[in-house]
């Protein structure tokens, strides 16, 4: 049986900076034991405060790849992007940002063929796979 913890706190970044700790315990005890860490993040705008806190944790994002839970069939540039979000936090970083979607794909099938191309180089499974919760 799973043992589910409810936690409350008085403000959003609060919430945002305990969740970024839990993720920088995740990524940090993964590099410790593999010298590596793959996390797989959201993308959306209820993610932000959280990853501003992630990407200023000291932290060798050098070891680190991130690859978007989901995407949208858009170019990189479009402020649609999941990748685009993650990469502007955490690219500057040093961290390896995977997209789901290559640039100039428009045929769905074609694209979720590539994807699962691309992830089949990663070393499975993640250590962090944090899944979105927005309103859309």
């Amino acid at each position: 049986m799973i043992e589910a913890e409810w936690h409350d706190y008085d403000t959003n970044d609060a919430m945002s900076a305990a969740v970024a700790e839990h993720v920088v315990h995740v990524i940090k005890d993964a590099l410790g034991t593999r010298d590596e860490a793959i996390v797989a993040l959201p993308g959306g705008k209820l993610p932000v405060p959280a990853f501003e806190h992630l990407a200023a944790a000291s932290i060798d994002w050098s070891r680190v790849t991130i690859i978007p839970t989901d995407d949208r069939l858009v170019p990189a540039t479009n402020p649609l992007s999941n990748y685009s979000m993650i990469a502007r936090h955490f690219l500057p970083k040093g961290a390896q940002v995977l997209p789901l979607v290559l640039e100039g794909a428009t045929d769905y099938r074609a694209a979720g063929n590539s994807a699962n191309a691309q992830l089949s180089d990663l070393r499975w499974p993640p250590d962090l796979v944090w899944l979105g919760v927005g309103a859309d």
